[in-house]
């Protein structure tokens, strides 16, 4: 082994290790600048008797170089006949020296320097994070990045000699076996400390919302996104207004109001989530019924055709245009032998694709789906037996949008839109029974994408399926543009990119085409329930803890209220310690709202609502929370105790009022509650009372050192914490107004550091100014 100063003697730069081969023809040493030097004292040199020729380096042909052999005895120049230019200073490519382990000159066979695309390089205000992720799929293997983000190079493996590194030369490898970043499946991960650090709005820089996929039945994102995007069942959903638990439009109607919201704010990267939504459909008995829960081993196009068809069919029941807006009426017409006849009228919801093993267009599949003639055996109410019966479909109207579900298909009709890229239209048009043509146009494309599990002997399975919605968005900032929605990532696409199913990874699932002439929508709007509409289910003759407003006194637009949230956990935080003492989590707790309660600019209390749970409780919380079993037990607890919709609705309903709420840590409320709210009506004390790159200060510290006031003294009462979070917020008002608000947040922090944030027994008023 040679020693490091050995190498300084013979070079101005400092080598850090060396190393010579079992052959003793090569000698490979590192220096600090990042450099990789191949040293051989012979042209035919092996690492070992078994190495093959080390294959010498492909470079880009440039103005030959002359440069010197550096060594301890005489040398001279020599002339390369191919070089690529140098930007970095001090670094030669030739040394010859004397040592007494090689007695003729080293031949130095470096590594090439490349400079990197200057695009890679682009400023941020994260230095050295966002670059090196560009980087990472752009560098082959056996590289080495160094230098700053200004200068920075890469040490090339020679045997990836020809991956050209510019943009314009680099070989793709890609090719139709790869499934686009876009299209990919985005997993959230949770980081050492439970929590979801991810910058959505490198996946979104859209002004639409996305949705998140941690969490159970996240399968069906794509579903949901498919019915926001047809705009005439969009507006019928927003007008709906029930007090059934289990109905599936008025949580989509709450799903529907937050995607708009999200998209007013015209603000990148907002991501909500469904978990009320899904946790509804794990009780309705009909989910069950259609299988759409989660199951691992179930055919993931099937599913979702069912969910689709669930739907749809629970609409039916709560919103009336439905009919007008994807309903397709058809009389079907059957006679039988001795021609008795029979005529009876259909309403269908969607069109299921009736595929012929012939080659036919699209077009005319469709055609074909709505209105056809066949012969079967069917029951004939004349002969009182089954009879064979010849069959007439005929189209009598045709809606707004048309759903057409592909379905199950044979190897034969896979390949009509496998080998023909535009085998799917753009446009169709379609014939009643009055001979009457109506036209219609693509305008949303649902597609099943599946791609290699990275680790199947973990998860059992080969491939991972989920949705991805094309849809053709018309409203807000965005007038008849494409977006492709997977999940939290929504990327501008093509209509031909959704359209197109060529590759092995994409399967269609259900394609909307919207009328080009579109039927006037009458819907009547109902007026909004009642704010106090729901009844205690507690223990009855439970008098109320609070004072309901009448109407007119209900918080309005601008005016101030504060809120305060306690919780359960239906499954508890999974996390590990580790031999070196660190905590890992694994999983976070899944918590469910259990109380929620709601003050007036006033300090009164309007709301004060206890949440029914009908799932296992793995904890109450109560050290945190104050909530008990008997607190949340049917017709036995002592406080006001409704549905978890009942008390969405108010706060819904607050929002929707132009209300401002205050509160400690109000961005995991609202998370937690699964609720959408504003940026502009959000007034947030762990923001307000906080300092630049220091930790956020919990309400009991904050009530003690600003308010001189204890909480939280026994169990946490929502409340106290409503009223003292509020509270905070007048008295940043004050100090604002009083020019002292600087100087109380220093001295807020200066008390933390010496008594670590607990346990302050001192005075509220900040030092005297000088």
């Amino acid at each position: 082994m040679l020693t490091p100063s050995q190498f300084n003697s013979m070079d101005n730069e400092f080598i850090t290790s060396a190393c010579i081969s079992s052959s003793r023809d090569v000698v490979v040493a590192t220096s600090i600048a990042g450099g990789i030097h191949v040293n051989a004292r012979r042209p035919d040199w092996k690492y070992n008797q078994h190495s093959k020729p080390y294959p010498r380096p492909v470079i880009h042909r440039s103005t030959p170089i002359a440069l010197e052999a550096r060594g301890f005895g005489s040398y001279q120049p020599i002339t390369l006949p191919t070089c690529t230019p140098l930007d970095i200073a001090n670094i030669d490519l030739l040394r010859a020296s004397s040592m007494d382990s090689f007695q003729n000159s080293l031949l130095d066979v470096p590594r090439l320097y490349h400079t990197l695309n200057p695009s890679l390089l682009e400023p941020n205000t994260q230095p050295g994070i966002k670059h090196l992720i560009k980087l990472k799929k752009r560098i082959v293997p056996n590289t080495i990045v160094f230098g700053q983000q200004k200068d920075m190079y890469v040490n090339v493996d020679p045997r990836k000699q020809h991956l050209k590194w510019s943009e314009q030369e680099r070989v793709s490898e890609e090719d139709e076996n790869t499934i686009p970043l876009e299209l990919r499946f985005k997993e959230m991960k949770l980081n050492h400390y439970g929590f979801y650090d991810i910058d959505f709005t490198e996946y979104n820089k859209t002004f639409l919302v996305g949705l998140e996929n941690n969490i159970p039945n996240s399968f069906l994102n794509g579903v949901v996104f498919f019915f926001w995007s047809i705009s005439g069942l969009k507006e019928a959903v927003l007008t709906h207004f029930c007090n059934n638990p289990l109905c599936v439009t008025c949580e989509l109607r709450f799903l529907f109001r937050m995607f708009d919201q999200g998209l007013d704010t015209k603000k990148p990267g907002i991501v909500v989530h469904a978990t009320n939504f899904y946790r509804m459909l794990a009780h309705h008995p009909d989910s069950i019924a259609f299988g759409i829960l989660d199951k691992v081993d179930s055919d993931a196009s099937a599913r979702a055709e069912r969910f689709i068809q669930f739907v749809l069919s629970q609409m039916m029941k709560t919103v009336q245009p439905v009919r007008q807006i994807v309903g397709i009426t058809t009389i079907q017409s059957s006679t039988c032998s001795i021609n008795h006849a029979t005529t009876k009228e259909n309403t269908s919801l969607m069109i299921t694709l009736n595929w012929s093993s012939s080659p036919q267009s699209f077009n005319q599949i469709v055609q074909n789906s709505i209105s056809s003639s066949s012969s079967s055996s069917l029951w004939c109410e004349s002969c009182h037996k089954e009879v064979p019966c010849r069959v007439i479909k005929r189209v009598v109207s045709l809606p707004d949008y048309l759903i057409c579900l592909v379905g199950s298909q044979s190897p034969e009709v896979v390949n009509q839109w496998r080998s023909d890229a535009h085998f799917f239209p753009s446009s169709l048009s379609l014939t009643t029974s009055a001979s009457t043509s109506e036209n219609y146009s693509i305008c949303g494309v649902l597609s099943l994408i599946q791609e290699p599990v990275s680790k199947p002997h973990l998860s059992g399975r080969q491939l991972r399926s989920h949705l991805v919605l094309h849809t053709l968005v018309t409203q807000g900032a965005y007038d008849a543009q494409w977006f492709s929605f997977n999940d939290y990532c929504i990327t501008p696409t093509t209509e031909e990119s959704a359209l197109t199913f060529t590759t092995p990874w994409k399967q269609p699932i259900c394609l909307v085409y919207k009328n080009a002439v579109m039927k006037p929508l009458h819907i009547a709007i109902p007026s909004p329930p009642p704010f106090y509409s729901s009844v205690s289910l507690g223990a009855p003759n439970i008098p109320l803890n609070y004072r309901p407003l009448p109407p007119d006194q209900l918080p309005g637009k601008n005016d101030l209220i504060s809120i305060d949230c306690e919780y359960i956990a239906l499954n508890c935080e999974q996390a590990e310690i580790l031999p070196d003492g660190h905590r890992i989590v694994r999983k976070e707790a899944d918590l469910r709202l259990g109380r929620v309660t709601v003050l007036t600019h006033e300090l009164e209390v309007f709301v004060d609502d206890y949440i029914l749970c009908e799932d296992t409780v793995a904890d109450y919380l109560t050290r945190f929370s104050g909530l008990t079993r008997d607190d949340l037990e049917l017709k036995k607890s002592q406080h006001h105790l409704v549905e978890l919709k009942d008390a969405y609705t108010r706060l819904r309903t607050l929002v929707d009022r132009g209300c401002i709420f205050v509160g400690h840590g109000l961005s995991k409320d609202f998370h937690t509650i699964n609720i959408f709210v504003p940026p502009e009506q959000i007034i947030d004390t762990v923001d307000i009372y906080y300092y630049p790159r220091n930790r956020r200060l919990s309400l009991k510290y904050l009530a003690k050192v600003v308010l001189n006031e204890n909480i939280q003294e026994g169990n946490h009462d929502s409340k106290e914490d409503a009223r003292t979070a509020l509270e905070l917020y007048y008295k940043y008002l004050e100090l604002k107004k009083e020019n002292k608000w600087d100087e109380m947040l220093k001295h807020v922090y200066e008390v933390g550091k010496q008594c670590n944030y607990y346990g302050f027994s001192g005075t509220s008023s900040p030092p005297p100014l000088e």
